[in-house]
């Protein structure tokens, strides 16, 4: 058997596979934040419930909500703590057996490229809204890996200087140390926070959607904002990359107006004559990146 580990910043959801990826079982708990030790606890607790149901160990992929630079520490995490700590290795001793892992854009990235809603495209970009913004590239069904792994981290680049003009936005500080992230303003608390910037009262994600499909003015002027910073973010992967396809993920992925509005938007950033790459929902949703997780626990691949 083969089981992924997709860990998030609220839940952490372990998937076993059979040799075909097809799934067996699917267990989900909450992800412990405050205490490393009772973090570490809840992977080895998952990969011990699913020994006990298929009575034999199986390979383990993990899907991490962070960076692993180069010293092998957690870095920029929104699971506080985990940070600053040699997680990969702690994890490896915890559960005594090889262990494959990717941050969560590049399990997502994997698992449609080779089985999801990139299927028959070469180069397929990965990008997950959701709490945080990231992305990570596949060529021929293979992860584009980095010197630093820290490709695809549009989420912290910085806002651009027409977007802040133009919807007289403040610099926001992101939990990565930087001011200005686009993260801040692109991502579920992102579109929160725009629309309190535009006089909304809070409100969750979902309901600024429906707010905005309702007519209610402050909604639809956050949500405009929201899809032309996006657009330019991709826009720039765009340039860096030229994939053929983007499929996006995470929460906000659902948005069906996602898929309408940014073909519109996105070539305005391009240069004339650049055809953008088709734009496209990810085929397995939320669970997405388990099944990445468990491909890249398989030590052939």
């Amino acid at each position: 058997m083969q089981y992924g580990i997709d860990i998030g910043g609220t839940k952490m959801e372990l998937g076993v596979f059979d040799a075909q990826l097809n799934t067996v079982a699917v267990q989900r708990i909450e992800t412990p934040t405050k205490d490393y030790d009772e973090f570490l606890g809840a992977i080895e607790f998952l990969i011990n419930e699913a020994d006990n149901q298929t009575k034999h160990p199986g390979s383990v992929g993990i899907g991490l909500p962070c960076i692993v630079n180069m010293d092998g520490k957690a870095v920029s995490s929104n699971i506080p703590c985990i940070n600053n700590k040699l997680l990969c290795n702690d994890i490896s001793d915890r559960l005594h057996r090889y262990v494959g892992f990717g941050n969560d854009s590049e399990t997502f990235a994997l698992s449609e490229a080779v089985y999801g809603a990139g299927r028959g495209y070469s180069k397929v970009l990965g990008v997950i809204v959701g709490t945080g913004v990231n992305s990570a590239l596949c060529e021929d069904g293979k992860l584009f890996s980095s010197r630093n792994r820290m490709a695809g981290e549009w989420g912290h680049a910085i806002i651009s200087a027409v977007h802040q003009q133009r919807y007289n936005l403040p610099l926001r500080e992101c939990g990565c140390g930087g001011i200005g992230c686009v993260e801040r303003y692109v991502s579920g608390k992102g579109l929160e926070w725009l629309y309190t910037h535009f006089g909304g009262s809070p409100l969750e994600a979902q309901k600024v959607v429906a707010a905005m499909r309702a007519g209610e003015e402050q909604a639809t002027r956050a949500f405009e904002c929201f899809l032309d910073i996006m657009a330019h973010g991709l826009a720039q992967l765009v340039l860096y990359y030229d994939p053929d396809v983007i499929v996006i993920g995470g929460g906000i992925s659902n948005v069906a107006e996602l898929y309408s509005e940014l073909p519109k938007r996105l070539p305005k950033y391009l240069f004339k004559g650049v055809k953008a790459p088709d734009i496209v929902a990810a085929e397995y949703g939320d669970s997405s990146g388990v099944r990445g997780a468990a491909i890249l626990g398989r030590r052939d691949d």
